[in-house]
């Protein structure tokens, strides 16, 4: 699409003129202003008109309705986080608060994501304490994804 080329540009732009100025900001903010700018823009891909665009925009920033539909709620109830609350004794939380395993997982992202120092900044030193997490995960997510039996996008 033409306009999210626009807005990539204009990013990109404004990322080479701050340079040195951006790099005084928090990595952690940097982040999750790209990934706020990367969830706004990917609902180009997602609606069909520009106008619709502003439309969908207008709801999210309004805050008028934070409700989040059980069909995303049932997606992060799945074995392994029924395993998990069992395992720390919070079934009864989670059955209390409407969307805990979605938190949950988020926050947990977050924190993989954010906490640790990548391979980069480490300069690609791979250890055992590195690579033997990373392959449990791997057969983990494997594991979890061999039960899904239809994987789609939409519109992209």
């Amino acid at each position: 699409m033409i306009i999210w080329g626009l807005f990539h540009g204009v990013f990109t732009c404004m990322d080479r003129a701050l340079g040195k100025k951006a790099q005084g900001i928090h990595p952690a903010a940097r982040w999750l202003g790209m990934f706020l700018t990367t969830c706004l823009l990917r609902l180009l891909f997602i609606v069909d008109t520009i106008p619709k665009w502003g439309e969908v925009l207008g709801k999210i920033f309004s805050f008028q309705s934070t409700w989040v539909s059980w069909g995303l709620i049932d997606t992060f109830n799945t074995a392994d986080s029924t395993l998990i609350f069992d395992l720390f004794h919070l079934t009864s939380v989670n059955e209390m608060v409407r969307g805990l395993s979605l938190f949950v997982f988020m926050v947990v992202g977050f924190i993989i994501c954010l906490v640790p120092e990548n391979n980069i900044k480490r300069k690609f030193s791979n250890s055992a304490a590195s690579i033997i997490p990373a392959i449990i995960l791997f057969v983990w997510a494997m594991l979890s994804l061999g039960s899904e039996s239809a994987f789609r996008y939409f519109n992209f």
